[in-house]
């Protein structure tokens, strides 16, 4: 399952969801899951109460191994939902957010989160600008493993460097 977050003023034109962070994740998400040999993610957006309803979670529990977050905060509250109704984190349902921000290391368990390299970002920003500011750079993410995914997972955090490289231009 893609957990996502739509605020209520966002936009619902195809063109918006087109170029959308949201849009862009979860086709990085389809296209590991093929890569994986895996069945395409299902897709489930967030209310604006609450991240989904208990009738919703107990539903993808009964159904999914794996929920993967746009955001930490999002993996951040399903995992609290999980300790709510006595579901168990990693055994029983696996949860990985996005960004690698504060909200993917502040609960009891660790959460895998995909980093963006924001200072990598920054580099190559300034260096476009510098360059006349016409042109594209690739940063790659990593994907940090933590605990919230120890079923397939090292038991200490590591670090991986998704090969896109041949995905990226395939699609160029």
């Amino acid at each position: 399952v893609f957990c996502s977050y739509i605020a209520p003023e966002t936009p619902k034109s195809r063109e918006y969801w087109a170029q959308h962070i949201s849009t862009n994740f979860l086709n990085g998400a389809v296209m590991a899951a093929s890569d994986g040999g895996y069945a395409k993610p299902d897709l489930m957006f967030q209310k604006e109460d609450e991240i989904i309803s208990e009738e919703e979670f107990k539903t993808i529990v009964r159904n999914y191994d794996t929920v993967i977050c746009n955001t930490d905060i999002l993996a951040y509250e399903l995992i609290k939902m999980t300790k709510r109704y006595g579901v168990r984190v990693p055994e029983d349902l696996m949860v990985a957010g996005g960004y690698n921000t504060i909200w993917s290391s502040c609960l009891g368990l660790q959460i895998t989160t995909l980093t963006q390299n924001p200072a990598e970002l920054s580099r190559k920003a300034f260096e476009i600008l510098d360059a006349g500011g016409i042109h594209h750079e690739l940063v790659l993410p990593e994907i940090i493993e933590r605990e919230s995914t120890a079923r397939i997972a090292p038991k200490r955090e590591s670090i991986v460097k998704p090969n896109f490289q041949e995905s990226v231009r395939s699609t160029i």
